[in-house]
């Protein structure tokens, strides 16, 4: 009885405890911890089921917030889509399309808005945005791809202004996140603050401290669309090397192996068969090599905030700026508007705040994150953001009118060609484009998840593909004020 007295007690004080804390921390603004990695697949994250690898730590955002099982980047190019995520506008509003853009940091941009709420804001690691960031009180970042051993960063006006930078000496991911922790000690305590943690890896070259090279030894399973023959594809797939695309044809470049060396065994020719499995074992192994590491720097700052206490007024996301093909389709990288390429992670915690331990189906764009933050920041979303924020359904209620279907546009690039399509929970329609051709590709998402068989000629589609058309015209219309196409 003096037992079941006591644990009563012990129960009525934890949670007078914990309505304490509640509501001390009701009003507060939280803390934002946003990581951004590169090429990373939802399909290599265990939350999401992956079997090959573990994630352990990445896993923990899904356990203490929300798993998002359908989020899609407008589009799956590295710099484009980190520029969307910023500014909350399609690359045919803001008119950074592809590589080589410089992108406008002036406007009301999400660091730009949270810096003038009063927020103290820091960004480091990858930028690759051409233009000196804007809207961080601190930046530390590298400008192009940079070097995943000892990489050079610039940090202050005068450097970015000289092109000279310093070197940090090191592997990119360790690198940033001692950084990010040092910067979380550093900073003014008496504000709140977001701190963007933009990463380079899974980014090729796929190469690691050798300390790693004892994981994934043995060969890995190929997919089961692994050797899609393009037959039924749209003509730039189907009658093109596309050595930025096809694991057959992939450029040496983006085969290293553990040691740097990116040359394949004797008598191993690209364009071969032989040459296609070489690069998919060379490849992937090192990828998951590379998220390992990551794995273990996300938790080294989850660790932080756990430790500091920090971690019961921050919002902690992990996502990435594009997708990325695990030899599905025979492919490998990025760009193209199937499901392997567009979607991407989404893992957001908000102890107390948000539901937790879910997994979540609604459509979520990733011109959703900077208007989400921005709510829960307390400031108003700009009209020019063109997404929507999704606090909502973190925290239990979906919308009537949330989205139904997605719209994505690529800009051609890497001898990608542009196209534009739309998503849907069912279908899928795409539009290849370029000088006098237009490649028109439908799926049937519920029948054929993996996307192997282009109905666009099939009659009994006739009236969904004409219905999606006319939507699609009216996507683009929308969100980039371009003309209508033609049916």
């Amino acid at each position: 009885m003096e037992t079941k007295t006591l644990l009563l007690t012990l129960l009525s004080s934890t949670t007078a405890l914990q309505g304490i804390c509640a509501e001390k921390n009701q009003g507060q603004r939280p803390n934002i911890i946003f990581i951004l990695a590169d090429d990373h697949s939802s399909a290599a994250i265990s939350a999401y089921g992956q079997s090959l690898i573990k994630t352990p730590n990445i896993d923990r955002l899904s356990a203490s917030g929300t798993l998002f099982m359908n989020v899609f980047v407008v589009s799956s190019l590295c710099a484009p889509s980190r520029a969307a995520i910023l500014n909350g506008q399609y690359g045919g509003k803001s008119g950074f399309k592809r590589i080589g853009d410089v992108f406008n940091g002036a406007g009301n941009t999400l660091p730009n808005l949270l810096q003038k709420a009063g927020y103290v804001t820091g960004i480091i690691g990858k930028w690759h945005l051409k233009s000196q960031p804007l809207g961080f009180q601190y930046f530390e970042v590298i400008k192009d791809q940079g070097l995943f051993f000892n990489p050079e960063f610039f940090s202050t006006t005068e450097e970015w202004e000289s092109n000279r930078g310093h070197v940090s000496n090191g592997y990119f991911s360790d690198i940033i996140t001692d950084k990010s922790i040092d910067w979380l000690k550093r900073r003014d305590p008496d504000k709140p603050f977001a701190l963007f943690v933009h990463h380079k890896a899974p980014h090729a070259p796929h190469i690691t401290p050798k300390t790693y090279d004892s994981l994934f030894t043995k060969d890995l399973p190929v997919p089961e669309t692994f050797d899609d023959s393009f037959d039924d594809n749209n003509s730039w797939l189907r009658n093109r090397e596309q050595p930025y695309s096809k694991l057959q044809n992939a450029y040496e470049f983006d085969v290293y192996n553990s040691d740097g060396n990116k040359t394949p065994p004797p008598g191993i020719k690209r364009g071969t068969p032989a040459y296609k499995d070489w690069a998919y074992q060379t490849m992937y192994k090192g990828y998951y090599r590379q998220i390992a590491n990551l794995d273990e720097n996300v938790g080294r700052i989850l660790d932080y905030l756990e430790q500091t206490g920090l971690d019961e007024n921050t919002i902690v996301i992990y996502t990435s700026d594009n997708g990325w093909f695990l030899g599905d389709h025979g492919l490998f990288n990025k760009m193209w508007m199937y499901d392997e390429s567009m979607k991407i992670p989404l893992l957001i915690s908000y102890k107390g705040h948000i539901m937790n331990g879910q997994k979540n189906e609604s459509f979520i764009s990733s011109l959703d994150f900077a208007p989400t933050l921005l709510d829960y920041a307390g400031v108003e979303i700009p009209g020019s953001m063109q997404g929507r924020s999704i606090r909502p359904i973190l925290e239990g209620s979906v919308p009537e009118d949330w989205r139904t279907s997605f719209f994505y546009h690529y800009f051609d690039q890497f001898g990608v060609p542009e196209h534009y399509g739309l998503r849907t929970e069912k279908f899928k329609l795409i539009n290849f484009v370029g000088p006098g051709i237009s490649d028109w590709e439908f799926y049937d998402l519920k029948n054929d998840p993996k996307e192997m068989k282009n109905q666009i000629n099939n009659p009994a589609f006739k009236q969904t593909i004409n219905s999606l058309k006319t939507e699609l015209s009216d996507a683009k219309n929308k969100f980039e004020s371009i003309p209508a196409i033609s049916k």
